[in-house]
């Protein structure tokens, strides 16, 4: 799970609706959550606290579900004969799903104790986490709607840097005892030539 504050402030071109203001201020500032089930995938051998395996370069990639409070002013167009611009203002919450990304790097500092680097990207299936719900779409000359986004195609993205402490709570001093063949096991990578059969 991760919980932060995203904001930004800017100018989006709102020459679509509004050919005689092209530029319009605009910011966020929100609190979101993310909560995500993640897989991961090592690149080399890695077991915290081996000093046979110290470090690795992995991806990860899985589902997450993303929550926040909007607040966004829709641009419904001009009255007839007027240049006064019709809004409407609508608020409330989000819960959408996101597909959680990325890449990093890990390493063992001591026998119990390992760190790790990693950057991910969120995409998000909401358009409404920058208070901007489709700001470009408008109706054309027919009463038709054009717009330029949805749910699968929208430009509401977020991005994550963060750094990750592992500590390694049971280190057993004895060999375990495999009573399972080998030629019956799975090898996830890890297998050490010490380690008895």
């Amino acid at each position: 799970m991760i919980n932060g504050t995203i904001g930004a402030v800017g100018e989006f071109n709102s020459q679509t609706w509004n050919p005689g203001q092209i530029d319009n201020y605009w910011s966020f500032n929100k609190n979101v959550t993310d909560i995500s089930l993640q897989f991961e995938f090592n690149y080399l051998k890695y077991i915290v606290g081996d000093k046979i395996t110290p470090w690795s370069t992995y991806i990860f990639a899985g589902v997450g579900m993303q929550t926040f409070k909007y607040d966004i002013t829709y641009i419904i167009g001009k009255e007839d004969g007027s240049e006064t611009l019709k809004t409407d203002q609508r608020s409330g919450s989000e819960i959408k799903p996101t597909i959680p990304f990325g890449l990093g790097i890990k390493y063992n500092l001591s026998k119990r104790f390992g760190i790790g680097i990693e950057g991910g990207l969120r995409k998000s299936f909401s358009d409404k986490l920058d208070n901007l719900d489709d700001p470009l779409s408008y109706k054309n000359a027919a009463g038709v709607k054009i717009k330029f986004t949805d749910s699968m195609h929208n430009n509401d993205w977020t991005a994550y840097m963060g750094l990750h402490l592992v500590y390694k709570l049971l280190y057993g001093d004895k060999d375990w005892e495999i009573r399972t063949p080998r030629s019956r096991m799975i090898d996830w990578g890890i297998w050490n030539s010490d380690r008895k059969d």
